[in-house]
């Protein structure tokens, strides 16, 4: 019996390796705008980062900064912090 892929014609999937990232400094960190944001239940890092940044793929820039790997880290009430501007953040990433 085909399994999902093979019924596709799909012979192997791609896997890529985490990134790693070195921690920002405090000079950098200073050197930073942030916006506090409440997290609320409802609330998805995407759009929040369509909100900011104008492109849901900057998610991922939040939970670094954030020091937390995943949205399911976020609880209701905490305050989060959202780094501006992008570029700078980027390039302090290496990106």
């Amino acid at each position: 019996q085909k399994g999902f892929f093979n019924k596709r014609g799909i012979t192997q999937t791609p896997q890529y390796a985490t990134g790693r990232f070195t921690p920002l400094t405090s000079g950098q960190i200073q050197s930073l705008n942030s916006i506090e944001v409440v997290w609320q239940s409802h609330m998805r890092l995407p759009v929040l980062a369509k909100e900011i940044y104008g492109s849901p793929e900057y998610w991922w820039v939040i939970c670094l900064f954030n020091k937390l790997p995943t949205a399911a880290h976020f609880l209701p009430g905490m305050i989060i912090y959202v780094p501006q501007p992008l570029d700078e953040v980027l390039s302090y990433y290496g990106i």
